[in-house]
């Protein structure tokens, strides 16, 4: 690579972490794969804020009633 500085993610240590579907053999990235994954992770942060939120909710209508 001629000594050239790097940005981003690098298909060996996406392989490594993500799995072959991720990073075929470690030689490219799959960005299908990967926006994918980004897609279900944050939908799973969602609803995990959804149910804090609604927690809250009833905490806070605990307190006004007490």
């Amino acid at each position: 690579d001629g000594g050239k500085l790097h940005e981003g993610h690098m298909a060996q240590d996406v392989n490594k972490v993500m799995g072959e579907e991720a990073a075929p053999k470690g030689k490219m990235i799959n960005l299908e794969h990967m926006a994918a994954t980004g897609l279900a992770a944050i939908k799973e942060v969602a609803k995990g804020q959804e149910k804090m939120h609604r927690r809250i909710l009833r905490l806070e209508d605990v307190k006004r009633r007490a």
